[in-house]
């Protein structure tokens, strides 16, 4: 009994269990930095002469890059700004609560909520008939995410990634 003991004591320290394996992708630009899982994948987007890194995508590797998380930096935008722009409730309109929205196609529920430390808005787009969330929207200081929720890339892994987020000096 001792001997089996001893092979799988040895076993588990020869073959550690690994965690999910994420990479760190930095820009030097636009100064910050995002990580993501293994099984996905960084690209700059935009135009051909424009990759860098303003506007990206972070989605599952050998999947349309329209799934996943997509990020546009806006170095000399507030929260306010960016949301403005959007159409979104202020600040203030939501201390009180979610606002909701409802179109023919879908309902949209705008909320406050914190990324490290930090205040942002969060945009949920529900489908109407399914009740199935498929978009979530965070807006933060000089950054927006929309995330293209399917298969792999759930609300709970598109939130872990976008926490991952932050500006650097």
């Amino acid at each position: 009994m001792k001997k089996i003991l001893l092979i799988i004591v040895a076993i588990i320290f020869t073959f550690p269990v690994m965690a999910d394996q994420w990479q760190i992708y930095k820009n030097q630009k636009y100064k910050y930095e995002i990580q993501y899982p293994d099984n996905f994948e960084f690209h700059a987007t935009s135009k051909e002469t424009e990759r860098d890194g303003k506007i990206f995508t972070v989605c599952l590797k050998n999947v349309s890059s329209l799934n996943g998380i997509n990020g546009t930096i806006h170095p000399e935008m507030s929260l306010q700004e960016i949301a403005l722009k959007k159409n979104a409730p202020t600040l203030t309109e939501l201390d009180h609560g979610s606002v909701i929205q409802n179109t023919i196609y879908h309902k949209i529920i705008w909320s406050k909520t914190v990324i490290n430390d930090t205040t942002a808005l969060k945009m949920e787009v529900i489908t109407n008939g399914t009740d199935e969330l498929f978009n979530v929207n965070i807006i933060m200081d000089k950054v927006e995410f929309s995330s293209i929720l399917w298969g792999d890339c759930d609300e709970k892994v598109a939130e872990k990634i976008i926490s991952t987020f932050k500006f650097y000096e």
